[in-house]
């Protein structure tokens, strides 16, 4: 007898879960427009500048959001005095410091990268133009001769 009961139990509960999938399949979700011009495809992600790019706006995005909760739950910790809220909010305050330390990380990297770049190609640009001035004096000598 508890067999039937389990069996018609977990019936119910497969129902369930059924008309809940069928709910999220029908469920359309808005995304605003801002977000969509975002959206990168993820096929687009294999190029290193997307992903960059890509990793760049959603830290960017994160530590937005995250800085404007942290606002609102200092204020709330902050009239409770519940220590635990506050001990969550000194974390989580934290957690954003790490990310706004990590995109600063970042950011210097690829200027130094990018001066890196730029260096070189000075480099090159020095080279080349010191075998024309080269190819110049010889040309200015051999002339000179005849």
């Amino acid at each position: 007898m508890e067999d039937d009961k389990e069996n018609d139990q977990s019936l119910t509960v497969d129902d369930e879960l059924d008309e809940l999938l069928t709910d999220f399949q029908d469920m359309k979700i808005d995304v605003p427009e801002d977000t969509k011009n975002s959206l990168v495809p993820l096929k687009d992600l294999s190029d290193p500048d997307n992903l960059e790019k890509f990793v760049q706006d959603k830290t960017q995005s994160l530590v937005s959001k995250g800085l404007e909760a942290l606002e609102a739950l200092m204020d709330d910790a902050q009239s409770s005095g519940d220590p635990e809220l506050i001990e969550s909010v000194g974390k989580f305050a934290s957690s954003i410091s790490s990310s706004i330390e990590i995109l600063n990380k970042q950011v210097l990297k690829n200027k130094d990268h990018k001066n890196k770049l730029e260096i070189e190609q000075l480099k090159r640009d020095k080279t080349i133009q010191d075998g024309i001035d080269e190819v110049k004096g010889i040309v200015e000598r051999y002339f000179q001769v005849i």
